[in-house]
């Protein structure tokens, strides 16, 4: 851009481009403009005698980090038509989007149209339903929030009218219901006036299951980051595990064993098709109370059996028990242990009250997150509420903080985050924070709200190329997901791969799940058999086969540790390598330059730039080798953004690719990893990116040798398909690679 170049930010115009702009960072991922919310609203920033209440602590889940245990429970709006959600759900979601809960669920969604309670229930059944719950994503995802669904089937209460017109009745034929089609385990009605059911058939419990993958697989299409399953309230899969409903004599009814069954089948199909970073809750009830029901006499469903049920959950993958009758029973969590985190909806309506429960005291701890409906709906700044409640500060939306407080600045400089005292604190790199493809050239200033952590940006000169792809993801999604890759018989060693929340596992977990048929993974630290047992499992649970999977404790730093890890990978291996990803990393803790300890100075050096020179010495042999005998992949990825190891990857290309290799670098993006533990909290949760965005785009870009790609710089959140559409732009105009601008 030149200086006679017109800047044009939010309607302001500036005609000297070397002139400072301070102007909103827009959004990724929406087309339309939305200012940035960076840090996430909801998180803690500061409590009573600087300690934080622990319901604002944050919670890793699989891949997705809630910023408080504040989370909204899925509430029927009754207001959708032929399934389709209306923009009276725009404005629902789209309000307790800006609000900071921690998560949001969006409404019981039916996988089947006569799955629903009325004909205006919300549905997933059509691959058109898509679109419209994509555009609640695409809201929450813009605001730093995250969404969930939770996915049912009504059973023997469905085709009744909204409850407003009269909770038990049911809806006609003439008025869009289907009184005549209604499923349940057997054929009891609910209660007076709802529809009478029919016993439904194993055919239809087999078409059941394949609507509830099919519903999973839309809700991951869409975009969602949890998937809740509604196993509660005397709804079908509910009513399956009462004896006081199911009269069966199958091997769905009877026994404990045989009255779960559905609901564990269905667990397990949803589990398979999910990316192993995706959360699953399922929500049941503790009791149906009907012990004190003085006229019932048989058995019913109680809190032992909820809890037996729960450890059969867990085991199949499951993460969240969202428990909602008899929410608070102390023996659930004392019996489940850290085997499954456990929530609860109602009886919670002071923030206090939550943060008791959670914190635990004299009694046992009872849960781990509290969930609100109502309250919600009385009071969408909820969280907002109970942080006052608690003498608590939180991070407020941009948009509504600004007219209760100043601007309290702090900033960012060339890739470090300072407070207003400027002391350092996380060193990371430019290009990660906002990808310019021209770094020397880039001067990058954001102003970081230290006390409030809001966000601006400051440029002298905007980077070139910042803007080249417009749509940028979080996590990952469908058009790069290994579920729809295919890597069978591919041999493939990757670096830094130690922990289950890093780049290098998720690395491995994508391509496990594309179907690699032999995984080498190493670690300074080594690769626990855990890890292994689950890289494995990631497979299986695709419906790929197992693959061989090992692990090394390897130092890369040192020729010998690593030419140690090849004879032992050769022969395993067979002597055939097809990808390399190069992920180790290593970052010191910031020290001014001349108040560094030289030799951990120099370790960055050793690690990030010696070590895959090391790797690459070692294993690119076997890589070129086994393509010049079967045309194997041979590609290299390094995992890096350093100056130094792109230009030595542009040169590696040049001077192997006519031998077969693809070498490339890639932008992990910003992520919450082991490597950034010495950054505050707070910042380290502000960091936008998932590590699933990051392995499955590394897994998908080495599933096929796109050679144009050959010795450049690509950005895991980048919208891979808008790169694929500018393959002739970048190839035309020699784009993504490191070069002097002047």
């Amino acid at each position: 851009m030149s200086k006679e170049d017109v800047i044009r930010r939010n309607g302001s115009e500036v005609k000297d481009a070397n002139k400072e702009i301070v102007h909103n960072i827009l959004a990724k991922g929406v087309e339309y403009f939305n200012p940035e919310q960076l840090p996430a609203p909801g998180l803690g920033l500061s409590g009573l005698n600087d300690s934080l209440p622990k319901i604002f602590s944050p919670i890793k889940i699989r891949g997705i980090a809630m910023p408080n245990r504040i989370w909204v429970s899925p509430m029927w709006q009754y207001s959708a038509s032929d399934g389709f959600q209306q923009p009276w759900h725009f404005a629902h979601y789209g309000g307790l989007a800006q609000r900071g809960p921690g998560l949001i669920m969006v409404e019981a969604t039916a996988v089947q149209a006569r799955g629903r309670i009325t004909p205006e229930d919300s549905g997933i059944w059509l691959d058109l339903h898509v679109e419209g719950l994509r555009k609640h994503v695409d809201f929450a995802h813009a605001n730093n929030s995250l969404i969930g669904i939770q996915i049912g089937h009504a059973g023997r209460k469905a085709s009744c009218v909204a409850p407003w017109l009269d909770a038990r009745l049911a809806a006609e034929k003439t008025t869009g219901g289907w009184p005549d089609d209604v499923m349940g385990p057997s054929n009891e009605p609910f209660a007076p006036g709802y529809p009478t059911p029919r016993a439904i058939t194993i055919e239809e419990i087999k078409q059941l299951k394949e609507s509830f993958v099919s519903g999973v697989r839309q809700a991951v299409k869409a975009g969602f980051d949890v998937i809740d399953f509604h196993l509660a309230h005397g709804y079908l899969i509910s009513s399956f595990l009462s004896p006081a409903t199911n009269k069966r004599t199958d091997k769905y009814g009877g026994s404990f064993e045989n009255r779960v069954r559905l609901a564990l089948e269905i667990v397990k199909g949803a589990r398979a098709v999910l990316h192993d970073h995706m959360p699953l809750f399922a929500r049941i009830s503790a009791t149906n109370w009907l012990d004190n029901n003085p006229k019932y006499e048989g058995e019913n469903w109680n809190f032992e059996q909820c809890i037996k049920l729960a450890h059969l959950l867990a085991e199949r993958g499951v993460d969240v028990l969202d428990v909602s009758s008899g929410g608070i029973h102390k023996m659930k969590k004392k019996s489940l242990g850290d085997k499954l985190l456990v929530s609860t909806v109602g009886s919670i309506k002071t923030g206090s009250l939550a943060e008791e429960i959670i914190q635990g005291g004299k009694d046992d701890r009872l849960l781990d997150l509290v969930a609100a409906g109502r309250l919600f709906q009385k009071n969408t700044g909820l969280v907002w509420s109970w942080a006052d409640d608690l003498n608590t500060s939180i991070q407020i939306a941009h948009q509504i903080a600004w007219g209760f407080g100043g601007n309290h600045f702090g900033y960012w400089i060339s890739g470090y985050l300072r407070p207003r005292d400027k002391s350092p604190y996380l060193r990371h790199s430019t290009s990660t924070i906002l990808p310019g493809l021209h770094i020397p050239n880039t001067v990058n200033i954001r102003i970081f709200t230290y006390k409030y952590y809001s966000i601006l940006s400051t440029v002298k000169k905007l980077p070139v190329g910042a803007d080249f792809i417009l749509t940028h993801h979080a996590t990952s999604y469908d058009y790069i997901s290994p579920l729809n890759l295919d890597l069978t018989g591919q041999h493939v060693l990757i670096t830094g791969a130690a922990h289950e929340d890093g780049v290098g596992y998720a690395t491995a977990a994508a391509f496990a799940r594309a179907g690699a048929s032999r995984i080498a993974c190493c670690d300074l630290h080594g690769i626990s058999d855990d890890i292994i047992a689950k890289l494995k499992s990631a497979a299986t649970l695709a419906n790929r086969e197992e693959p061989l999977v090992l692990g090394y404790k390897v130092n890369i730093s040192s020729q010998e540790s690593v030419k140690a890890m090849y004879d032992s990978v050769s022969k395993e291996f067979n002597g055939r390598l097809d990808i390399l990803v190069n992920n180790a990393a290593h970052m010191e803790p910031y020290k001014p330059f001349l108040e560094s300890d030289p030799d951990i100075y120099w370790r960055t050096s050793e690690v990030n730039i010696q070590g895959l020179f090391n790797m690459a010495r070692t294993f690119l042999p076997m890589q070129l080798s086994s393509y010049s005998k079967s045309k194997s992949s041979c590609i290299m990825v390094n995992v890096s953004s350093k100056l130094a190891v792109l230009r030595w990857t542009e040169s590696l290309q040049v001077e192997y690719g006519e031998q077969g290799l693809l070498a490339l670098c890639v932008n992990p993006g910003a992520i919450k990893t082991k490597i950034t533990e010495g950054a505050p909290e707070a910042v380290r949760n502000a960091l936008p990116h998932r590590p699933d965005i990051a392995g499955d785009a590394i897994a998908w870009l080495a599933s096929e040798r796109r050679d144009w790609l050959g010795g450049r710089y690509v950005s895991c959140p980048w919208n891979m398909e808008e790169l694929i559409a500018k393959k002739d732009e970048i190839v035309k105009e020699d784009k993504l690679k490191l070069r002097l601008v002047v």
